[in-house]
């Protein structure tokens, strides 16, 4: 979704160079941060990780509905604003 998001924004493609039988790429930390942001929130859209958390699912529940990792899951609840909800952790069984 990453690579989908760069083309999406415009982004300028990075360029290959070779050295000593090596091959170096580009790399724009602000591009990689805004096609991942964009990519995640795609993914796992903020309306929905809310609703979620609203229903005290977990983290886990919710990267498993999403088909996406935890990790990722638990980032766009931080970027979302999220966390108080994310804090007060899944409903007891």
């Amino acid at each position: 979704m990453e690579e989908y998001c760069h083309v999406l924004l415009g982004h300028e493609m990075t360029q290959l160079s070779h050295q000593e039988g090596v091959t170096f790429r580009d790399y724009f930390e602000g591009q990689e941060q805004e096609a991942f942001y964009i990519g995640a929130a795609i993914l796992v859209p903020r309306h929905a990780v809310r609703a979620r958390l609203g229903k005290r699912q977990s983290a886990a529940q919710i990267a498993k509905h999403f088909g996406v990792s935890t990790d990722l899951v638990e980032y766009r609840i931080k970027r979302a604003g999220l966390w108080y909800l994310y804090r007060l952790g899944p409903a007891q069984q």
